[in-house]
């Protein structure tokens, strides 16, 4: 039966070796041993298989249309009361992608720049956005749609409203007429 054993050429190593070193093997020790190896291995590769399966299609949807940008709320020439307004906002033809903000540009993805007055106040992914605190009187808001990278679309594709902040008590009314905010006390 050794003689058998040793005319394996697959396991003709492995038994010199053990001999040499007067290690005992098992022959059922050592085929349960290549077996379960090779069914683990075979398992392994048919799992790495069919996590390649799927289509990329789902994991990264394409747009469809023109990319289009609209500003639902407030409204333009719209009075606010308060020191605030929340800005929502509807994007079709685009996919919003808040996790590639910053990356490289990717045709049909990215997010939206809101300007206030003509400063940019901060890219978005979502479709609202609450600003805060907002000084009393007129103000220009603007949102664009921007690329990964933050560059604007060629065209550009963006919007524009125009709102009234109109102060909720007296202390803000009073405000309001000496003059404008210090920088520091208002963040915008």
């Amino acid at each position: 039966m050794e003689a058998n054993r040793l005319s394996n050429p697959l396991l003709r190593p492995l038994l010199q070796l053990g001999a040499a070193q007067n290690i005992r093997y098992d022959w059922k020790m050592l085929s349960r041993g290549i077996i379960g190896c090779s069914a683990l291995l075979t398992i392994a590769l048919a799992a790495i298989a069919c996590g390649n399966s799927a289509p990329t299609q789902q994991a990264n949807p394409s747009p469809t249309g023109t990319p289009s940008l609209q500003i639902l709320a407030p409204g333009d020439q719209e009075e606010i009361t308060g020191d605030s307004v929340e800005l929502r906002v509807a994007v079709n033809g685009f996919i919003m992608d808040a996790s590639s903000i910053g990356m490289p540009a990717e045709a049909g993805r990215g997010h939206w720049h809101l300007y206030l007055n003509g400063e940019l106040v901060s890219p978005s992914a979502t479709d609202s956005f609450l600003l805060k605190p907002l000084r009393p009187g007129s103000h220009h808001l603007r949102i664009a749609l921007a690329n990964n990278d933050h560059s604007t679309l060629s065209p550009p594709v963006e919007e524009s409203i125009v709102i009234s902040v109109v102060p909720t008590d007296a202390a803000d009314s009073a405000a309001a007429q000496v003059g404008p905010a210090m920088p520091s006390d208002y963040d915008y």
